[in-house]
């Protein structure tokens, strides 16, 4: 991977000042919220999916505004 032999500090800091990189790292970040979105769809738990939807729509906004404005 691209933070080969790096510290988790090393990692975070390429993070921020490397904006070609910050956005495909958050939007792979994404997809996790997808395990939780199953299992609740699975056991019906509808208000807790509803949050996650909303945590994953505002999470897209602003990978959005880092990819286009920032």
């Amino acid at each position: 991977m691209w933070f080969n032999g790096r510290d988790l500090g090393a990692v975070i800091s390429m993070l921020a000042h490397d904006h070609r990189v910050t956005p495909k790292v958050l939007t792979l970040s994404l997809l996790i919220n997808l395990v939780p979105f199953v299992y609740c769809n699975a056991k019906r738990l509808d208000y807790a999916m509803r949050g996650i939807v909303i945590a994953t729509m505002l999470y897209a906004v602003l990978i959005v505004l880092i990819m286009f404005v920032w």
